[in-house]
C-alpha cells in the first residue's frame, strides 16, 4: 500500500483531503484481487470497513479524489504514471482499475 500511497501523493492535487485515503485503499484492494475484477460495490464496502466509512461515502471519496487529481493534480506525473495523456477525465472506476493494473503488473 505504501507504493500506491506515494504514487497517489505525487499525482494528487490537494493531498490533505481525506478522500485520498479511500482512493488509496480502493486501489490497494483492487490490485490484490487482480486479475479478477470484482464489483466496485463490493470493493467500496470492503474499503469502507477499513476506512470507517459507508460504501456510499467511499464511492463519493473516490469521485472527489479523481476529480481533484484531474483539476489540480500534477499532470506531468499523471501522464508518466499512465503512460499516456488522457484527453478526458476518467470515471473513478476506470481510474482505479487502470492504476491498480499498473501496480499489479509491477509486482507480477
Amino acid at each position: 500500500m505504501k507504493d500506491i500511497a506515494q504514487t497517489i501523493t505525487r499525482i494528487s492535487g490537494h493531498r490533505g483531503h481525506y478522500c485520498y485515503r479511500s482512493l488509496i485503499c480502493v486501489i490497494w484492494l483492487v490490485t490484490g484481487y487482480l486479475p479478477e475484477e470484482r464489483h466496485m460495490k463490493d470493493i467500496c464496502a470492503e474499503a469502507g470497513a477499513i476506512c470507517g466509512k459507508s460504501p456510499g461515502a467511499t464511492k463519493q471519496d473516490m469521485s472527489r479524489a479523481v476529480r481533484d487529481i484531474w483539476e489540480h493534480g500534477d499532470r506531468k506525473a499523471l501522464v508518466q504514471l499512465l503512460g499516456r495523456d488522457p484527453l478526458v477525465m476518467p470515471t473513478p472506476k476506470d481510474f482505479v482499475l487502470e492504476v491498480a493494473q499498473i501496480f499489479w503488473c509491477r509486482t507480477a
